[in-house]
């Protein structure tokens, strides 16, 4: 469904912002 596309999207979005967040506060270097 459309629905469940955009959510998935969101959720892909969501998991790519904590993502660069948790790099911001723990870099890896």
């Amino acid at each position: 469904p459309l629905s469940h596309s955009t959510a998935r999207r969101d959720i892909t979005q969501w998991i790519d912002s904590i993502q660069t967040t948790q790099v911001r506060k723990y870099p890896r270097r």
